[in-house]
């Protein structure tokens, strides 16, 4: 996809896709406008997390900045109810044996992924640190069936949640867009 994005657009960088170990990669140091990553930070430690920054804040030209969308976790009791509730896939943790049966072949390590930390850990890198959480009421989707109505409320929960205060928002929020910019340079 990216290689006919740039076939087919005169862009002033072209955009590079990046495959394999990113922290052995060979990028000259600030290299990149941005770095965009969906979906991956939640599966990395915290340790594993600070040597990929330390990686971007390197390779990132001096107005540099990223952005990443993550899962949102602002809510013990959310998190917990969410654990409580079957998903296909993932028994309730209520199910003791078949639960515990799944959780060690989660490929998701043990973290936290609250708006907080993901600002905290901005903050040691970056200048410029916003989170912007989404899907606070679009998350009761799942309770719907699945047809033409739960599109129309899932459109309609992401537009009427920005009239929300950002408190609320961010306590129920089931995903969140994390921006960072302009990186520290040692």
């Amino acid at each position: 996809i990216i290689k006919k994005l740039n076939d087919n657009y005169r862009f002033e960088h072209p955009i590079q896709f990046i495959e394999g170990n990113f922290l052995n990669a060979e990028i000259d140091s600030n290299s990149f406008d941005m770095v965009v990553g969906k979906a991956f930070v939640h599966h990395l430690t915290h340790e594993q997390e600070l040597q990929f920054m330390d990686v971007i804040v390197r390779i990132l030209s001096p107005e540099g900045s990223v952005r990443f969308f993550e899962p949102a976790i602002n809510s013990k009791l959310l998190d917990e109810l969410r654990w409580m509730t079957p998903v296909p896939g993932r028994p309730s943790k209520l199910q003791k044996k078949k639960f515990k049966a799944w959780e060690e072949r989660d490929p998701h390590p043990q973290r936290d992924n609250s708006s907080k930390h993901y600002k905290a850990l901005g903050l040691q890198f970056f200048e410029d640190v916003k989170i912007v959480t989404i899907g606070s009421i679009e998350r009761f989707h799942r309770l719907l069936p699945r047809n033409s109505f739960n599109r129309k409320f899932r459109r309609f929960a992401f537009k009427a949640e920005r009239f929300l205060p950002n408190f609320i928002n961010a306590y129920f929020s089931r995903s969140q867009t994390i921006i960072y910019k302009t990186p520290k340079k040692s």
